[in-house]
């Protein structure tokens, strides 16, 4: 290999560049930057590059800390196998444009990796202005920092990554990190577009994502776990998490303390029979969603696409300011889903939110979840569902605590009398919504419904259902229960109807007996006994006006 300037002696006095140059100090030589090309590379293509980058790399690593100059990628394109990164060595392209760097090697060759066992980082360490492109398919990452055991301090900026495995990759349960900032990159055509996981030794934390795009990533646009303390703002995920049953245009899980704001997902579900999520959260806490745009694309008959599903032991998730659309697949795959059924998920709060033409319910909460929805709208959920399965359009037959407050609720495939669907034995409160097809609550415990509306007219309209089971009532004789509805009133009038089994020859009435409490009275007109069956009772409160 040529080299048209001698650089090996960098750490040294003076520098040698060559048969009758002038010698330059140290000092004099690390006022400039240098380049790649000082060391042979060529960057025409075609020609291996990876020597003399490597050497490149090397030599400037070798200078003193604090005094290493920045190494340059003059346009060209650098054809290379894989290069060794250095601690507080920073590269630069002259831009994302004209810069490249094509990687040739076989799978698993890494176009960018960390030294193996070094701390990598330190002094605002970067890479900034590079297109990074892979030749051979998806079988090895753009930049993958696994091999460090520390990765501290580091900023990836303004770069372009297409057709790797994983654009970006930092992290796994050996490699603790922090202060890391990436702005301004985009991924395209690769499986993961931004991979970070933290160690399970060591807290990893102050990550720092701004401004990134991931285009046609197949697994996932970004996939996160084990960080804490860490900010995702002006994200955005096309056509991502489309291949596999399982993906996500975006994945956090096990993180503390993690905010995603400004967000926009659009079309990453596929037609077919796989189970896809534009977000998901798994076992997170304090962890903030906020201000996006979620559009999914519509399934096939057999598929789950949902739009944000929060699961696994999750507490203090907020999800606000969000409008999720288009997840119209099979009865399964809700707008907003929190719960798995099974793991305890605690104070969710979702305000300020819309879900529209969703397959299933707007906001779904599972078993074992509780939180409040506030001031949130659900249009068209169900929209392609035609089971005769109870279909609300916000659903919190949960046994958690709920609290529903100034929501809206609307669509043709909404079962009647179930716009707000809320049972189970523990407390629901829902307060100041309308829902035209109606509000459903039955619980064994308390239930509070205050100034909605189910006539879509301004009209208050309360509705609740109660199974009643009598017992063997004697001739002329009369048997009574009660059935709480928080909210009831003397003033109130109650209108009724049995859903399921019969009542004989009984005669029944039902009236507010006191507040909070609605009675129900079966009298037995007859001769003989009569052992009424089971049934089923709905019951509605209207506000006399």
């Amino acid at each position: 290999m040529t080299k048209t300037r001698d650089l090996a002696d960098l750490g040294g006095g003076f520098i040698q560049a060559g048969t009758g140059a002038v010698q330059r100090t140290v000092e004099s030589k690390l006022q400039d930057v240098v380049s790649v090309k000082d060391f042979g590379a060529v960057g025409d293509g075609t020609t291996d590059d990876t020597s003399a980058i490597q050497a490149a790399i090397d030599a400037v690593a070798g200078i003193a800390e604090f005094q290493r100059p920045v190494l340059l990628f003059p346009s060209g394109n650098y054809l290379i196998t894989q290069l060794t990164w250095s601690t507080n060595v920073s590269i630069k392209g002259d831009s994302r444009r004209s810069t490249r760097i094509t990687c040739s090697g076989g799978s698993g060759v890494h176009a960018l990796v960390a030294p193996a066992g070094a701390i990598l980082g330190g002094s605002s360490q970067y890479i900034r202005d590079i297109y990074f492109v892979r030749t051979t398919g998806q079988t090895a990452d753009a930049i993958n920092l696994n091999d460090a055991s520390a990765v501290n301090g580091i900023v990836i900026e303004n770069c372009w990554f297409n057709g790797f495995d994983n654009a970006i990759n930092i992290g796994d349960s050996d490699t603790a990190f922090g202060d890391i900032w990436i702005s301004n990159c985009v991924a395209e055509l690769s499986k993961i577009g931004l991979a970070i996981s933290g160690s399970t030794s060591g807290n990893s934390d102050d990550i720092m994502v701004d401004l990134f795009t991931a285009f046609k990533c197949s697994q996932f646009g970004i996939k996160a776990s084990k960080i804490i303390d860490s900010t995702f703002s002006n994200i955005r995920l096309a056509w991502c998490g489309y291949q596999d049953s399982g993906s996500y245009a975006a994945y956090f899980s096990d993180c503390t303390d993690v905010v995603v704001d400004t967000l926009n997902v659009q079309t990453s579900v596929n037609q077919d029979s796989a189970t896809r999520r534009l977000f998901g959260i798994s076992n997170c806490s304090s962890f903030i969603l906020s201000s996006g745009s979620l559009r999914g694309r519509a399934g096939t008959s057999t598929s789950t696409d949902y739009g944000i599903t929060v699961i696994g032991t999750c507490s203090n998730i907020a999800l606000s300011n969000l409008s999720i659309s288009g997840t119209e697949s099979n009865s399964t795959g809700a707008g907003i889903s929190i719960g798995d059924g099974v793991n305890s998920c605690n104070d969710v709060v979702i305000s300020a939110c819309q879900t529209f033409d969703t397959g299933a319910a707007g906001i779904k909460f599972a078993n074992s979840a509780n939180g409040t929805i506030f001031g949130s709208s659900v249009k068209n959920p169900w929209k392609a569902d035609t089971t005769t399965a109870t279909r609300p359009g916000i659903d919190v037959r949960s046994n958690g605590d709920h609290v529903v407050i100034g929501c809206s609720v609307n669509g043709t495939n909404i079962t009647t009398g179930h716009g707000i669907h809320a049972s189970s034995d523990s407390d629901k409160k829902i307060i100041s919504c309308t829902a035209p097809q109606g509000i459903t609550a039955t619980s064994t415990t308390r239930v509070f419904i205050d100034s909605c509306d189910t006539q879509g007219n301004g009209n208050l309209g309360q509705v609740v259902t109660a199974t009643i089971d009598p017992p063997s009532i004697a001739a002329g004789s009369y048997y009574s229960t009660t059935v709480t509805l928080i909210g009831a009133t003397s003033q109130d009038h109650v209108e009724w109807a049995p859903g399921t089994g019969t009542l004989g020859d009984l005669l029944p009435s039902v009236f507010v007996s006191t507040a909070d409490t609605i009675k129900l009275v079966l009298y037995n007109p007859t001769a003989s006994a009569i052992d009424p069956a089971s049934a089923t009772w709905t019951f509605k409160l209207k506000q006399l006006t």
